[in-house]
């Protein structure tokens, strides 16, 4: 058996003695050791990098002695701490914000124990450790104080979204700056029409101070034309560079003024100045800056929606005077058509009653004046009737979704203005099968009857004798093609895109002497167009034309 070294035994023992204190030493943490009196035996160096003592000079002082040497309160938290302990007899801890020492203490008194937890019954001593936690607490402050502006910039932000009311957006954003940032004084400036500056709310300033010619009114049109804002801070504000400031002020007092910009147009300011001596902290300044913007844009739709609340109130009484006045004009046509009718239908009748009645008594210029008569009469019938089929299809609002069987509707219409045809030896066709599938489309029979006879009896008119004219059905997955075609007179291409404009009629040699109100296309178009159509014209002067319409198709009826 190797003998054991006694000495060397000892040099180890102190040489870890001597490591475990300079550790114990190296701490950032006061700790002590007490006894069972609470008198500290032992403490590290800690103590002298606070400021406290020595460590030779706190032997034998309690933690009241130690931390606050000058005071005779024996109701000091230290005195209460430690009684705390003896009372226990379990480890006790604190945080507290030390007066003396100006620093947020953690104080944690524990009993010596052995490795194992049982205590030491003959010792009976008690350690002491002190960390100053102020960093820690100015952290937590810091933290707190950004989440309570981030929690009121988002209830704010909401007020201000939920605001269409200009005046009331004003009065949550000036409020709500005037809060986060603690400022004395301030204002919101609003730029009116012909750049006019309205400080819109103010608060602690005098109306002399921001008058024109004033160094707040100037500042505040810089603001505005530079739109970049303005903050100034005193010399012993915080040295973070972060903020943007600005050379030169007129004012001494530490501020801030921010443009009011929304889709790149300035809306004004926001000016709020800090009080005597004081400065604005980076952190206010991010804050009240991201206030500005939601300020901004809230205001710019409030604005918006006043506009377009404005322009649809003039819009709806333009709407009443145009409904009134349509109004007018239609019972106008009608009374006007109502009393030409009466008289054209008698002057054409006695026309005829002429012409029969005095074939043997008139000579042939006579004759011909009564002829003149009779057409011009004729002309004017059909310019009231189409004057009225106007009006009527004005009126239609409703019965546009009942089924029309097309197919019906143009073999009826043929039908109709076969004999019509027979007169110029006109050869009137349709692919119309009555006896195949039927077409149908949804509106009203009566108008859509009414336009199609208006384009047969066009091909009709505009034929020479022993023409063709066809009508046919061309149908598609969504919609139908009614076309009437005819090997006519034809159109000038110049002319064509005018064809459905009222009283238009294209002037071509060969269809001078044919008569016409120019409302027929125009009819067409009107009645198509309300059925959810088109309509469409190709020709060729001279070889003829080709006229007709599209509409939404209905596989069956009901649809």
């Amino acid at each position: 058996m190797t003998p054991i070294n006694t000495n060397e035994v000892l040099y180890l023992i102190e040489r870890a003695k001597r490591e475990w204190e300079a550790a114990v030493d190296a701490l950032p943490q006061i700790i002590c050791l007490l006894d069972p009196q609470g008198h500290i035996v032992r403490a590290n160096r800690t103590i002298e990098q606070w400021g406290l003592t020595t460590v030779k000079e706190v032997k034998g002082q309690t933690l009241h002695g130690l931390l606050h040497p000058n005071c005779t309160d024996k109701a000091c938290y230290l005195e209460t701490l430690w009684q705390s302990y003896i009372d226990s007899s379990q480890g006790v801890s604190i945080e507290v914000n030390d007066p003396v020492l100006n620093r947020y203490l953690h104080i944690q008194i524990e009993p010596v124990t052995h490795n194992e937890g049982a205590r030491i019954e003959l010792a009976d001593f008690a350690t002491v450790h002190i960390s100053d936690i102020t960093r820690k607490k100015e952290v937590e402050s810091l933290l707190g104080w950004h989440i309570d502006n981030l929690s009121s910039l988002l209830h704010i932000q909401r007020e201000l979204a939920n605001s269409l009311d200009a005046n009331r957006v004003l009065d949550i954003g000036f409020a709500a700056a005037l809060r986060l940032s603690q400022a004395a004084r301030g204002c919101i400036v609003t730029l009116e029409e012909k750049d006019v500056l309205a400080f819109s709310r103010v608060k602690n300033l005098t109306e002399g101070e921001y008058t024109e010619g004033s160094a707040i009114h100037e500042l505040v049109r810089q603001v505005v034309r530079n739109q970049e804002p303005v903050i100034y801070r005193l010399a012993s504000a915080s040295e973070r560079s972060t903020i943007i400031s600005v050379n030169s002020s007129r004012l001494t007092q530490a501020h801030i003024m921010l443009p009011l910009v929304s889709r790149g147009q300035a809306l004004g300011v926001l000016y709020l100045e800090a009080a005597d001596g004081e400065a604005f902290s980076d952190d206010v300044i991010e804050t009240i800056i991201l206030l500005e913007s939601s300020i901004a844009i809230s205001l710019d739709n409030a604005r918006l929606y006043q506009l377009s609340e404005e322009r649809l109130q003039t819009v709806q009484s333009l709407y009443t005077d145009v409904s009134d006045m349509a109004q007018l004009k239609t019972d106008m046509i009608r009374l006007a058509a109502h009393d030409l009718r009466n008289p054209i239908t008698t002057l054409m009748m006695h026309a005829d009653m002429l012409r029969n009645m005095g074939a043997d008594n008139l000579n042939d210029r006579q004759l011909r004046i009564v002829d003149v008569i009779r057409s011009t009469s004729a002309r004017m019938a059909d310019f009231v009737r189409d004057l009225l089929s106007l009006e009527r299809i004005e009126e239609i609002r409703h019965d546009l979704d009942v089924p029309v069987d097309l197919t019906e509707l143009v073999n009826q219409v043929v039908v109709e203005q076969v004999e019509r045809a027979e007169t110029k030896d006109i050869n009137l066709h349709t692919d119309a099968n009555m006896d195949g599938k039927h077409l149908f489309v949804n509106g009203t029979d009566f108008m859509l009857s009414l336009a199609l006879t208006n384009l047969v009896t066009n091909a009709i008119k505009y034929t020479d004798n022993a023409g063709d004219v066809y009508v046919r059905l061309v149908p598609d997955r969504q919609t139908v093609r009614v076309e009437v075609k005819d090997n006519g007179y034809g159109i000038p291409e110049a002319d064509q895109s005018q064809l459905f404009e009222p009283f238009y009629r294209a002037p071509t040699p060969e269809t001078t002497h044919i008569t016409g109100t120019g409302l027929g296309l125009h009819l067409v178009r009107n009645i198509i167009e309300r059925h959810r159509g088109e309509v469409f014209v190709r020709s060729v002067h001279g070889e003829g034309s080709t006229f007709g319409f599209t509409l939404p198709r209905a596989e069956r009826a009901g649809t």
